[in-house]
């Protein structure tokens, strides 16, 4: 298929059954369609819900926030109106969806049983009519529980959060509270404690032994990795000379092209140069292959090279060659076109090793005197090095052996930030690891912070920040490095024996704030939505099947593409199944690697064609104060067309073709 019809082919098949369901097959019914009996109809339904008492549900769900929210053990006192916050619009949608679903999968056969559908069949009205208005209908059920909840909501956290700010500030006058502490709650006295702001996170991230400087990143041994990602076209690795010869046969060979430079300890760090290896022992590296999707290695390093590859050229210039031998090469052709990382890892601590351009390279037979060369996927096909991976994410580690390793978060073509006082506000949230005799002391670790102006090169001065174990921190840094909208923030761990935990949203630039209750309306909107849909996939259920059925098939149709996609179905389990059960049996490995991908890709088409749940999850960011914008709103709109309005029209055909009357 052409790539604009693959890249939106659900938009073409929801276009398929909407306009043979509508405008071929009910193009009569269509033309009469009638706003005024629509809305009727979605009357009768929604005076049928308050009839039910199904508004009754709200006050016990209020009841057991208020219940739930009090019996908590928050840490303090921001910790608290979060949890309250995720309570609350856990509930609210909990609530919504479970009523969405029930009402709508419950509503056609109980009419139909009752024989109050025949009442409804004999008037001037169509079969379209009726699925629009009971959709309606339904909408105006959960329109009301979110008008209700949220209010409640909205009202209980104001209440909430001015006693909690009272508590803050009589904690704040007392003289034994620590620095740390009262920097931590002084923040929120100011700001509030609902609190909603737009954030920019960074493009990219990486971990380095010295700041970079043009193409060159360099690593230190036994602190980083280096990782580039390749992605095989079809047949990429077969041999062109031997067409009907299995895609690997032929071998590959990873070219490396890796300088390096021995680290010079200074005289007086004594028990730092204890442990310097002798300089004319050359470097060494690993290497391994792993499946991107699913984190498995594909090929190990013990595989290659007996897991140690040396390094002979300190310029980098001279290529090294690691051979990957055919049974691991036709073992790689199966990972088929998903993407594979090249991961190098350096051996002795005691060298830094640089990787410029196309350090990482991979070369393939097209015949007994031809090779070609297969290019990184990544742009610039400049390798990505990474930290050292700890409890809380990459480890930043503080100065060793006169090293001092830094983390670069990159920014690039961002919205010019609102400055305050000409400094732009940022959040940090980290974790913190102690070693070794460190462990049991409470030594503060210091964080330096600065601004690179690229456009400039410049650097501003550094800025001493303390972060603490999973606690978002706050500072601001000067606004005149960012004017350009292209910087990067470098971060430098100062402390010995500590490691900072870092990932790639542990930064965030606090770009503008908006009240909460907009905030919050936004989200009951995205809650509405999903209500919506819900509602349609449960009466397009009904329509064929017995309601009880009809309600467990809505929810795996609902959480079915989610459910696959978080327990990683599907995702490189062939080759992580080949490596765990036949490590040492090549054949055995491919024949067990194409059986079980076979299967598990069937599973994910599958699950590709169910609606994908994702775009209505905005708890976490409201939770975390974070605005949702007004884009955000495009995603569970978009879902709403691609899968409900198909739904909606094959309910409509599903039930023109029922028996429902006499």
């Amino acid at each position: 298929m052409p790539s604009f019809v693959e890249d939106n082919l659900s938009w073409f098949a929801a276009g398929a059954v909407v306009l043979l369901g509508l405008c071929v097959y009910g193009l009569r019914d269509l033309l009469r369609v009638s706003l005024g009996r629509v809305w009727a109809i979605g009357g009768v339904c929604f005076r049928d819900a308050i009839r039910r008492r199904v508004l009754w549900i709200t006050p016990m769900a209020i009841l057991g926030i208020v219940l739930v929210s009090q019996l908590q053990k928050p840490e303090d006192e921001p910790d608290a109106i979060r949890l309250t916050i995720k309570v609350c619009l856990f509930t609210i949608g909990l609530v919504v969806t479970v009523i969405a679903v029930i009402t709508a999968a419950t509503n056609l056969p109980r009419e139909i049983e009752s024989r109050v559908i025949f009442t409804i069949v004999t008037k001037p009205v169509t079969r379209l009519e009726i699925v629009f208005g009971k959709i309606v209908g339904f909408a105006r059920v959960s329109f009301v529980i979110l008008l209700v909840m949220g209010t409640f909501t909205y009202a209980y956290l104001s209440i909430r959060s001015y006693f909690l700010t009272q508590q803050m500030t009589q904690t704040l006058a007392s003289p034994t509270i620590d620095a740390g502490n009262r920097e931590w709650l002084s923040h929120f006295t100011s700001s509030g404690l609902l609190v909603s702001q737009s954030v920019e996170q960074p493009d990219s991230s990486g971990h380095y032994a010295r700041l970079p400087n043009g193409d060159e990143r360099w690593a230190a041994g036994g602190l980083h990795d280096a990782v580039e990602i390749f992605q095989l076209k079809p047949n990429e690795m077969g041999i062109k000379s031997e067409p009907t010869a299995p895609a690997g046969s032929g071998g590959a060979v990873i070219l490396l092209n890796i300088g390096f430079e021995h680290i010079k300890v200074a005289p007086e760090g004594a028990e730092a140069a204890a442990g310097v290896s002798d300089p004319t022992q050359p470097p060494t590296v690993s290497v391994q292959l792993i499946d991107v999707i699913s984190g498995a290695p594909v090929v190990t390093a013990e595989m290659l090279s007996a897991g140690a590859v040396p390094l002979t050229d300190p310029t980098g210039k001279q290529s090294v060659s690691v051979v990957v031998p055919p049974e691991r090469a036709i073992q790689l052709a199966g990972v088929g076109q998903r993407p594979f990382y090249v991961q190098i890892t350096p051996g002795s601590g005691d060298y830094l090793y640089r990787f410029g351009t196309d350090a990482i390279q991979i070369l393939v037979p097209d015949s007994a005197t031809e090779t070609r060369l297969i290019q990184s996927a990544r742009a610039g096909r400049k390798p990505q090095l990474r930290g050292r991976e700890g409890r809380a994410g990459q480890q930043l580690t503080g100065p060793r052996r006169g090293v001092q390793p830094v983390a670069v978060y990159q920014f690039r073509d961002i919205p010019q930030p609102k400055s305050v006082d000409g400094r732009v506000p940022f959040e940090l949230t980290a974790g913190v690891e102690q070693s070794g005799d460190d462990a049991d002391t409470e030594v503060a670790t210091a964080l330096e912070v600065r601004v690179y102006d690229r456009p400039k090169q410049k650097l501003s001065p550094p800025q001493l920040i303390y972060p603490e174990n999973r606690r978002t921190i706050f500072f601001s840094l000067p606004a005149e490095f960012m004017a350009n909208r292209d910087f990067d923030i470098v971060l430098a761990n100062k402390t010995q024996g500590h490691s900072i935990g870092l990932t790639d949203s542990s930064i965030a630039l606090v770009a503008n704030r908006e009240p909460f209750a907009w905030n919050l309306t936004k989200g009951l909107v995205v809650l509405w939505l999903m209500s919506i849909l819900v509602s349609t996939i449960a009466l397009c259920c009904s329509t064929f099947l017995s309601w009880p059925i009809a309600v467990v098939l809505t929810l795996l149709v609902i959480l079915g593409r989610w459910g696959v996609s978080n327990l990683d179905i599907g995702s490189g389990m062939g080759a992580q199944f080949a490596q765990e059960f036949f490590p040492n049996n090549a054949g055995a490995a491919t024949v067990v690697n194409q059986s079980v991908e076979k299967l598990t890709n069937s599973l994910v088409l599958l699950a590709s064609i169910l609606p994908d749940i994702s775009p209505f999850g905005v708890i976490e960011q409201i939770e975390r104060g974070v605005s949702i914008r007004p884009l955000q709103l495009a995603g569970p709109i978009e879902v709403m067309l691609v899968f409900g309005l198909p739904l909606a029209t094959l309910a409509y055909v599903f039930l023109r073709n029922k028996e429902v009357a006499p």
